[in-house]
């Protein structure tokens, strides 16, 4: 039965180490893609970051998902979007 395992989490509060690497990985992985979108100010970085770091899987995928049509927008020669 899950409920054994998910309620020995909440109680101890502690996480296995496995889920803490792949959470660091994740963030690692943000922080990475991100660090190449050079016009993207740091704010916006830093709340991606976050975002993957409070949802996790979650949280990523969300991310690539924007990140592929951040990237897929033709942008003007301004560096905004076009209309």
């Amino acid at each position: 039965m899950v409920r054994a395992p998910m309620i020995l989490f909440v109680l101890t509060q502690q996480a296995p180490v496995i889920l803490l690497v792949a959470l660091l990985i994740l963030c690692y992985l943000t922080g990475l893609e991100l660090w190449q979108e050079k016009d993207m100010p740091f704010l916006p970085k830093a709340w991606w970051v976050l975002l993957v770091f409070m949802f996790h899987v979650f949280g990523y995928a969300v991310f690539r998902v924007w990140l592929w049509r951040h990237r897929s927008t033709p942008r003007a020669p301004g560096g905004g979007a076009r209309p």
